[in-house]
């Protein structure tokens, strides 16, 4: 394939230093084998790309050449997946999205999009959309791509089958298909084959040669002649974990001829006969050891130490010594192994495992149920569950995915929960713990709806779970948070009981899930404006989750907390607690990114109304405006994206568009408010909103969004603010002056903010009426309020009259002179012409002008007369600056109007 070559062994290979006799020895067949799939996967006669089909039995080392090829390759996306079980496809196709999408993207700004989408059914019927998705991306990328599906021998049934077939069929010409499997799956081999496009590397091709046995031999110190090469090979079939091991076993003999006379005799398969004797010749302590945590998929030191009771450094290090296998742990394609993991050669754990079964009746389920303890106690989730899923017991699976399987949920690790889950669900079948899990990662992905379904089934599975009064263990608790969190989007009878019900946790609950509880009905009281009670809750629920080891649900928590303080107008609080959550968040992951894309958005905003540039500065790019990970919209994220539509205003070049999508966002936010969570204060924008629409000549739309919000939520002090700022823009200052005066000097239940720009647009009335008594009062009104929290916004938003103003009575402000000053010096530097308001009537007639229209065609367009098309170009000129016609259309471009 194009642009692909030889180069350092990257991170998608199994790597790491390997320790033992079968993965210490360089495979001599290596080469050959690169040489191979080079050139298969390079070829192609036909539009669609490459088919390669490893074929051949366990032990002839396919899957760990595969991955010693993928690292020799340079600028190519490579991604990795297995086939789970037989009648399982999905997380294939979920597999191959999220990796694609990682490698497309470095930033990780469209990764969001390797999140599935959850439409329906969370199951393996969901899965075409993913499938879909990977089929239009391999089409638009512009370099080599190489997709391995491993266990490809498990598609066997036709849902399976004829997925993949459809994705081979519709490969494009730089994609290269790897499957490997140990017999050949019952796909269209022929067709591809008569395309040009299709390649097989069976047993006779990943067996090793006479030479490279010979010199797998002689690297373990044994010196043999052509004839005994030729017997080792058919004794052990070429197959490279059995001619290692048979290296091994021949080592140091003296008698090499009389070794394989033995091996010959014996009436066991030579691979029993060498694995046997591998293991019998290790000490009593090493063989307990080895055959104990070969029952793990598996381990590191620490595991391995309290599942033994050994000293398991010691005893790895003696086993290197005596040259047994003991590998790096580590999936083809996956990370960097962890030199600090291992594990055992696949044929070797079967023999393990085998010898522990013998040792007594309850070894293997011991061995499993101290490491599922051990893991579940550690907070090492995703090794709990795998542990879990093998050992296949239907209660240690149920009590494991309760606390495990949910902790791995919280800290944002779905996509490698779900295929667990899925796989648990032939052991659970449809049970309540499963369906609540399904709730939660719905809700966690965004997907409203697909939640309440799960949640309804798990009362109806088990009934008990709705009863709210009584006390209830660790599942109904789950049970009753995933109730509570649908109620910000769906009505509930009786909220307030609920909420006494998920307060106070069952004592022997995790502190995750407390945290959990605690986050939710914090959030809950945001929403109806309960903030005294919303900080109480979250401040508790940080510190329970300080306990958890979850940094991504402190991170939330602390999120909410910001939030809260936001709804109260504390602005330097909510500063502090936004940052505090993004240094926790971490980087990687949807539900991480929305978090974090949330705590920008308040940063952005704060730093909005202290006059302060956005820092770090992000290109819209990189926030994930309006969209939860599932791809649904709710309050929270449409008042993420409003905040930073508000925040980056000015900066903005298309103003008039970022102004009308503020204000259809708002509106949304307004119009689909619940009874009882309320809008979440979401009119304290408006007046921004109205500023951003009197900016652009749109006063109108100002007065349809007050009337949106008075019908959500009655009267407001912003939905006065707002029709007092279109009434200015109109040049309606007497009849502004009168809708604000009942606002001058009550302050009871007002935003700050609110109340900053009730006393700027006082002293803005009191310049227009020429009224300096007003204006003073105005300002030292407006200064008072905003001098603690450093508000300077609405200041901003009254542009150069309001700087004037300033400068007018600088020094008359007692203690606040200073704060008045710096207040002066911002508004001075960002006042220019888009501060300036013009008409709807003058916003028409500036439309036409850069296309060089006459006044005469300007009236007859608009019906108006000549000398009403003049006046209105005069006003465009005289509130722009200009003299100039060309001079009106480069200011009103400079200022967003047009």
């Amino acid at each position: 394939m194009a642009g692909r070559g030889r180069g350092e062994v990257r991170t998608a290979a199994v790597a790491g230093p390997a320790v033992g006799p079968v993965a210490g020895v360089q495979l001599p067949s290596q080469s050959r084998i690169n040489d191979l799939l080079d050139a298969a996967s390079g070829r192609t006669g036909h539009e669609s790309g490459a088919v390669v089909l490893v074929s051949a039995p366990a032990g002839t080392g396919k899957t760990t050449q595969v991955a010693r090829w993928l690292a020799t390759l340079d600028d190519t996306i490579v991604a990795t997946t297995q086939v789970p079980r037989p009648d399982s496809v999905a997380g294939i196709w979920r597999s191959l999205r999220t990796q694609i999408a990682a490698q497309t993207d470095p930033a990780g700004t469209r990764a969001a999009m390797a999140w599935p989408s959850l439409s329906g059914r969370r199951d393996d019927l969901s899965f075409p959309d993913d499938a879909d998705w990977v089929e239009r991306e391999l089409a638009v990328i512009d370099r080599p791509v190489v997709i391995v599906i491993d266990d490809a021998h498990g598609l066997s049934d036709h849902l399976s089958m004829h997925s993949v077939q459809t994705f081979l069929d519709a490969i494009p010409r730089h994609v290269s298909v790897v499957l490997i499997a140990r017999h050949d799956p019952p796909l269209a081999w022929h067709r591809y084959a008569s395309e040009g496009r299709f390649t097989r590397i069976g047993t006779a091709e990943m067996s090793l040669t006479d030479d490279e046995t010979t010199a797998v031999l002689r690297a373990t110190g044994t010196e043999v002649t052509s004839e005994q090469v030729t017997r080792v090979r058919e004794l052990t079939r070429g197959w490279i974990t059995l001619v290692l091991i048979a290296a091994d076993h021949l080592a140091g003999r003296r008698d090499v001829a009389q070794a394989l006379a033995e091996l010959e005799a014996s009436t066991q398969p030579v691979s029993d006969l060498l694995v046997g004797a591998m293991i019998a010749r290790l000490p009593v302590h090493l063989r307990e050891f080895a055959a104990t945590t070969a029952v793990l998929p598996d381990f590191d030191v620490d595991l391995a130490t309290h599942v033994s009771g050994q000293n398991a450094a010691a005893a790895v290090t003696e086993l290197v010594g005596a040259g047994f296998p003991v590998v790096p742990a580590g999936s083809m394609g996956g990370p960097v192994p962890d030199a600090g993991r291992y594990t055992y050669p696949g044929l070797i754990r079967v023999h393990l495992v085998a010898e522990l079964r013998r040792s007594g009746p309850g070894a293997v389920d011991g061995a499993y149920r101290r490491a599922i303890a051990w893991s579940s106690r550690h907070q090492r989730h995703g090794d709990a569950l795998r542990q879990a899923l093998m050992f296949g017991d239907p209660a240690v699976l149920a009590a494991t995915l309760m606390t495990s399987g949910a902790g791995m949920v919280l800290a944002g690790e779905i996509d490698t929960f779900e295929p667990m889950l899925d796989d648990g669900c032939h052991v659970l079948a449809d049970t309540a713990i499963v369906m609540l899990l399904r709730a939660l990662v719905a809700l966690e992905s965004g997907d409203i709806n697909c939640a309440a379904i799960h949640l309804e089934n798990a009362g109806i599975a088990a009934p008990q779970l709705t009863d709210l009064v009584s006390e209830t263990d660790d599942v109904g608790l789950l049970y009753r948070i995933l109730l509570l969190r649908l109620a910000a989007y769906r009505p509930i009878r009786d909220l307030d009981a609920l909420i006494r019900s998920v307060v106070s946790p069952p004592p022997g609950a995790a502190p995750a899930m407390r945290a959990l509880a605690l986050m939710t009905i914090g959030s809950t009281f945001i929403g109806r404006g309960e903030l005294d009670r919303a900080e109480t809750v979250l401040t508790s629920a940080i510190a329970i989750a300080e306990t958890s080891a979850q940094d991504l649900l402190r991170a939330r928590i602390l999120e909410r907390r910001a939030a809260a303080s936001g709804q109260r107008g504390d602005n330097l609080v909510m500063l502090r607690y936004s940052r505090s959550a993004i240094a926790l968040a971490g980087t990687t992951g949807p539900i991480t990114r929305h978090t974090v894309a949330r705590c920008r958005a308040k940063i952005a905003y704060a730093q909005y109304l202290m006059g302060e540039p956005y820092d770090p500065p992000l290109s819209d790019g990189g926030l994930a405006w309006g969209s939860s990970p599932g791809g649904q919209v709710g309050a929270a994220d449409l008042r993420t994206e409003l905040l930073m539509l508000v925040a980056r205003f000015r900066e903005n070049d298309h103003r008039a568009m970022v102004a009308d999508r503020a204000r259809r966002v708002l509106a949304t936010m307004l119009a689909t408010a619940g009874p009882d969570l309320g809008p979440a204060r979401s009119s304290v924008l408006l007046p921004r909103v109205a500023h951003m629409c009197a900016t652009v000549g749109h006063p109108d739309r100002i007065f349809d969004l007050v009337e949106t919000a008075e019908h959500a939520s009655g009267p407001q002090p912003e939905t006065t603010l707002a029709t007092v700022v279109a009434r200015c823009v109109q040049g309606r200052f007497e009849s502004a002056r009168t809708i604000l005066a009942p606002m001058l000097g009550s302050t009871d239940r007002m935003h700050p903010v609110t109340e900053v720009s009730v006393g700027v647009l006082d002293a803005y009335i009191g310049v227009a009426l020429d009224d300096e008594h007003a204006c003073h009062r105005g300002l030292e009104t407006a200064l008072s309020v905003a001098e603690p929290m450093r508000l300077v916004a609405p200041f901003l938003e009254g542009g150069r009259a309001i700087a004037d103003a300033l400068a007018r009575h600088s020094g008359t402000f007692g203690y606040l002179d200073d704060f008045a000053e710096h207040v002066r010096r911002l508004s001075r530097d960002r006042s220019g012409p888009d501060e300036v308001h013009l008409t709807p009537s003058e916003m028409r007639v500036l439309s036409y002008m850069p296309a060089g229209r006459t006044a005469e065609e300007m009236a007859e367009i608009l019906s108006v007369s000549v000398n009403t098309v003049k006046t209105h170009l005069r006003a465009i000129y005289r509130k722009l600056g200009v003299g100039t016609r060309r001079d009106a259309v480069a200011a009103a471009r400079s200022a967003g109007l047009i």
